[in-house]
């Protein structure tokens, strides 16, 4: 496990979609963070326009990631551009059921 400074509240889109790009093609990650950042990061990385192509930093798409939530990505690509495919989400209350 590794503790990212690029998934604390006041981090930017963009460093935390570099540090992404910084995991080899084809690995796992879970992110845990916080709100409204982590659905403009999953949004980016699913939707190809992240970190690299040359689209603004607005999410095209709607994620409802709750605080305290879990996102699990797969990491597609890292050049040109950071691309991830997010292969689940789990909600605080999903992760107490587990316990």
């Amino acid at each position: 496990m590794h503790l990212w400074d690029e998934l604390k509240p006041e981090a930017t889109a963009e460093s935390t979609l570099g540090r992404i790009a910084s995991l080899p093609p084809d690995s796992s990650a879970l992110l845990v963070g916080h709100e409204p950042g982590m659905t403009m990061i999953l949004s980016l990385l699913v939707s190809g326009k992240g970190r690299g192509s040359g689209h603004p930093h607005t999410a095209p798409l709607s994620i409802n990631f709750k605080k305290g939530g879990v996102a699990r990505l797969r990491i597609l690509s890292t050049v040109p551009d950071v691309r991830g495919e997010l292969r689940w989400l789990a909600t605080p209350r999903q992760i107490g059921c587990l316990g």
